[in-house]
């Protein structure tokens, strides 16, 4: 069976291949041909946005995605994306430095415990593991955990916010997410990676970033080098990268994960759904 990432990779470089002018010019005086080659520099980015929505269309037909964004992430297109391949989205909640930063654990271990809802056990570690799962049990929704009223939700989501750990880019979460979609900047991987790996005890998750991201201390660059069941896509700023978040997502849901994008450690450009 032809599976997406075949469809996409080899129409690709098809485009490429046609898009790319080679001019072979002599001279009777030249010892040799001179070659030059030209390839317009969005060629491949504009014909993924005419292939993508094809692609991605129905891929995620009833799920419901919470997206986190960290402190410098920019969100681009992933909205969009998303809607379009069927998918709902709970809520977009920033995340602030109160919570990211080693030097308020104090502050959040005060609200987690202002807020914990009944029955849901804290994980040992730091600060920020017991809030992730905190929040993981009250935002999305898993046959791996206990569910959390809506009272729990609304009261955690408000100690949260009066706390300026985060704060909703548009309405309140009204439901609880079947996946969780993070997106990174270009730094703060390690908080980040330890609240994808909360959620991930519960839900399938997906940790998108710019190239960047990859490089130090990168989110995507702390998630390749460990042994987990996230997911990460680099270069989501671009066509090809919004296509990949869609179908990591949808892989996710499936129960299977991977390292996808063209950044180091990335073991595909994109998931393969055959």
């Amino acid at each position: 069976m032809v599976s997406f990432r075949y469809h996409l990779i080899s129409l690709t470089a098809v485009f490429l291949a046609l898009s790319v002018g080679i001019v072979v010019g002599t001279t009777t005086t030249g010892p040799s041909p001179a070659l030059v080659v030209s390839a317009p520099p969005t060629s491949s980015d504009a014909f993924v946005k005419a292939v993508g929505p094809r692609l991605v269309k129905g891929a995620l037909t009833g799920q419901r995605v919470l997206i986190l964004l960290a402190p410098d992430a920019r969100p681009g297109g992933l909205v969009a994306q998303l809607e379009l391949a069927g998918a709902s989205v709970t809520a977009q909640l920033r995340l602030r430095p109160a919570l990211t930063d080693q030097g308020t654990a104090a502050t959040v271990d005060d609200v987690v415990s202002g807020v914990l809802p009944a029955g849901v056990d804290l994980p040992p570690g730091d600060a920020l593991d017991r809030a992730g799962a905190v929040l993981a049990s009250t935002l999305t929704v898993s046959a791996r955990g206990t569910d959390a009223s809506r009272e729990d939700r609304q009261r955690v989501y408000g100690g949260f916010t009066e706390a300026g750990l985060f704060s909703a880019e548009g309405a309140a979460p009204t439901a609880r997410a079947t996946l969780v979609l993070f997106v990174a900047g270009p730094s703060r991987g390690t908080a980040l990676s330890s609240l994808a790996e909360a959620f991930a005890e519960r839900v399938g998750v997906v940790v998108a970033g710019p190239l960047t991201a990859t490089r130090g201390v990168g989110a995507l660059a702390v998630l390749r080098g460990q042994s987990g069941g996230v997911s990460d896509v680099d270069g989501a700023d671009t066509a090809q990268g919004l296509v990949a978040v869609v179908l990591a997502l949808a892989e996710q849901a499936a129960g299977g994960s991977g390292h996808y994008g063209t950044g180091p450690g990335a073991s595909d450009a994109v998931p393969d759904l055959s």
